[in-house]
């Protein structure tokens, strides 16, 4: 259950709690609800009867380094996921309309999972007014090995995922424009990647930093970007599939890529690349490159593209 307190009281007993961290948001607030299982805690302004905003800021500290499943939604506005300084687990920062959603703050010590995040119900964003929805800046740890899975609806995102220990990564990324990015190489090479690009702009970045040996995208309206560019470890394998939207693949030079593919009315723009086969192409030395990127495609309207540099 909840206790509810005074907000001045809440926070003095949430400061001496652990290993929870909660601080006080200077917001026109009444009340706390302080749940000790879920370590939720939602600031409620003081106008009852008008629109107002709710500011949460709850956190957990490191424990073990047992690997966990950490699962991530967020309905409508604007996410920044990166790592957290130590020696949070995580922290968590949310910002949203009042009534807009429900908090996610919720830890099962048996099953080794972790949700966070705001579920929100028929959220709508269009542009650069995710903001105007709310804001989400949740840091995780580097030192604990992952299986995050993120769900988005119509958001705007950035996700920074460089040198985390990541096992796997799952994206629903719904009606957002989402980029992640892997700036540093992850310590161990991933299992997996699967994207759900949805109905917006997916754009990833440093894919090769992650060492993973195959990914599955899929995309719907928008573009999917893929930037293969960083540390090779192993060859790959990408399946991709493309509804309407385009698809661009950005790959360096000395990296041999060979691709096969069906179409019905998309086209191809295959840059450094020529035919094999009814319905494949590679690069030049493909059988011994080194470093190898195999593809399996599928397009239906929209061109997929692939750059080399």
């Amino acid at each position: 259950g909840f206790v509810r307190l005074h907000a001045r009281t809440a926070v003095r007993r949430a400061a001496a709690t652990r290993p929870f961290t909660v601080r006080r948001r200077p917001r026109r607030l009444t009340t706390v609800a302080l749940g000790v299982a879920g370590a939720i805690l939602a600031l409620l302004p003081s106008c009852a009867g008008a629109q107002g905003w709710r500011t949460v800021d709850v956190a957990r500290m490191v424990r073990d380094t047992m690997p966990l499943k950490v699962r991530v939604a967020y309905g409508a506005g604007s996410l920044t996921l990166r790592a957290a300084d130590a020696p949070y687990l995580y922290r968590m920062q949310l910002r949203y309309a009042d009534g807009r959603g429900t908090v996610l703050s919720q830890y099962d010590t048996i099953a080794r999972e972790l949700r966070l995040g705001l579920e929100v119900q028929n959220a709508n964003w269009s542009g650069g007014k995710a903001r105007e929805s709310g804001e989400l800046t949740l840091g995780l740890t580097r030192t604990v090995p992952l299986d995050l899975v993120i769900d988005l609806g119509a958001t705007q995102s950035t996700v920074d995922l460089g040198g985390f220990r990541l096992r796997s990564l799952v994206v629903h990324a719904g009606a957002s424009e989402t980029t992640v990015r892997f700036d540093q190489p992850t310590p161990q090479p991933m299992d997996r990647i699967e994207v759900d690009a949805g109905a917006a702009a997916f754009h990833a970045a440093g894919l090769a930093n992650t060492g993973v040996a195959r990914l599955s995208v899929m995309g719907g309206l928008g573009l999917v970007d893929l930037d293969f560019r960083g540390a090779w470890r192993r060859d790959v394998e990408l399946d991709l599939t493309l509804a309407v939207g385009g698809g661009e693949i950005t790959i360096p030079p000395d990296v041999g890529v060979r691709l096969s593919g069906e179409k019905t009315l998309g086209s191809y723009d295959f840059e450094g690349m020529t035919r094999v086969g009814s319905n494949a192409w590679e690069t030049s030395g493909f059988s011994a490159a080194r470093k190898k990127l195999v593809i399996r495609a599928k397009t239906t309207v929209g061109t997929l593209k692939i750059i080399r540099r």
